[in-house]
Formats: structure tokens, sequence, C-alpha cells
């Protein structure tokens, strides 16, 4: 993924580290994933980044999620 100028210029405002997220890699990879495990249900961990904006994106592309707990299965909501 390139980064932007916009980017690059607002990571130097944090003191602190930082994700970024782009939904169109998680999609892509997510349909890569589908594409070669036909038939296999796809679950994605909660636990692995239980941020809401990945959580959403996964499960508008129908991915379904795997929960270790009652905390989990409220965010996959």
């Amino acid at each position: 993924m390139k980064l932007t100028k916009e980017v690059l210029e607002s990571s130097r405002k944090w003191e602190t580290h930082f994700l970024i997220i782009n939904p169109k890699i998680i999609e892509e990879n997510y349909r890569r994933i589908r594409e070669s495990f036909k038939k296999t249900a796809i679950y994605y961990a909660i636990k692995a980044n239980p941020d809401p904006g990945v959580l959403g994106i996964v499960k508008d592309i129908g991915c379904g999620f795997e929960v270790a707990s009652i905390n989990e299965l409220m965010l996959s909501r």
C-alpha cells in the first residue's frame, strides 16, 4: 500500500503507534481466501482485531465470526 502525502504528514502529529486500515485490502484478502477455500466456511477471529471498523467490513462482505467470549459475541452483532 502506498501512503499518501496527507497520511504521512498526519502521522508526524501522533506521539504513539497507530494502525492504518484499508477496507479495500481487507475485502480483497477475504475474496482471495474465499476463492482458495470454496468448500469451507470462512470465519474471522474477533480476537485478531476487534476494531469496530474492521468488524463492520468483515460483516458486510459476508464473513462469519469466531468468538471466544461473551464480549466478542456482542461485538459481532
